[in-house]
């Protein structure tokens, strides 16, 4: 009964979330952070799925880590939901009491957002595109104490070409959705494919080599890794030079990460076939 009375509790909070809110869509999703006792939940649209509202006990492969929360309406979605620690007897009861209110949650969203918003955002991913950082480096001239973080997502290739580019977008999810546990999603900008730059002022070199320690390892629990590489300035009017110098070292991290996986995906290969 304590189990129900607290998720009661939960959805009454995201039924009092003002749909007209710019950060609505963030904000039912650590709601539902709260409600699933997850990792992490995000949500992004898809068109693939017909069913509504079903909830899938089984990840890619049959890793359960990674759960799915369909949503059926004007423009169809799903929630990915990160290691939820909720009781299998508690999910019929969470998902027939979010219908109410999420039914017209994409629909919102899209209102919400905005084109500005859009324009500057990934579609998969929901961090911020490389757009917005070419255009947050040409309004913003100058830099004081800032970091950069280039980041690179190792073993997506081999994913896409042994599991699916489905298998490929969970992925690129799952690593933004741990990124943005840790950094402000504005800060965290996919600059394509495989690669991401988290660009932070106001943190210390340490302070942002601590976090991303904290992103390696709650990758771990997903079998997944990142190569990354930080540079740091006091002032700084060059953030291209602070690109080459954290890509340089990330590429010296994904070099050894090379030597030591030389054939990390084949489990993957071979459990398909």
């Amino acid at each position: 009964m304590e189990k129900y009375q607290s998720l009661a509790e939960v959805l009454l909070d995201i039924s009092k979330i003002p749909i007209t809110s710019e950060s609505y869509t963030e904000d039912i999703e650590k709601a539902l952070v709260k409600a699933f006792d997850a990792n992490f939940v995000t949500w992004f649209k898809s068109g693939k799925h017909n069913d509504s509202f079903i909830f899938n006990k089984n990840h890619l492969g049959g890793n359960n880590r990674i759960r799915f929360l369909h949503l059926e309406s004007t423009n169809s979605g799903v929630f990915l939901i990160g290691t939820p620690k909720v009781d299998y007897l508690l999910e019929d009861f969470l998902v027939e009491n979010l219908k109410g209110a999420l039914l017209n949650f994409s629909l919102l969203e899209n209102h919400i957002l905005g084109l500005k918003n859009k324009m500057f955002k990934d579609d998969l991913t929901g961090v911020s595109n490389f757009k917005a950082f070419k255009n947050k480096i040409s309004e913003q001239k100058s830099f004081r104490n800032v970091s950069l973080a280039f980041v690179d997502v190792n073993g997506l290739g081999v994913v896409n070409n042994t599991l699916g580019h489905e298998a490929g977008d969970f992925m690129l999810l799952t690593i933004a959705s741990i990124m943005s546990k840790y950094f402000r999603k504005s800060d965290i900008y996919r600059k394509g494919g495989d690669e991401f730059i988290i660009l932070s002022e106001g943190l210390s070199k340490e302070e942002v080599e601590a976090r991303m320690e904290l992103i390696v390892e709650d990758l771990k629990e997903y079998d997944y890794s990142v190569s990354y590489g930080i540079s740091h300035r006091d002032e700084c009017d060059d953030i291209d030079q602070m690109i080459e110098e954290a890509d340089a070292l990330m590429y010296e991290r994904k070099e050894e990460y090379r030597k030591n996986n030389p054939s990390k995906y084949l489990v993957l290969k071979n459990s398909k076939e």
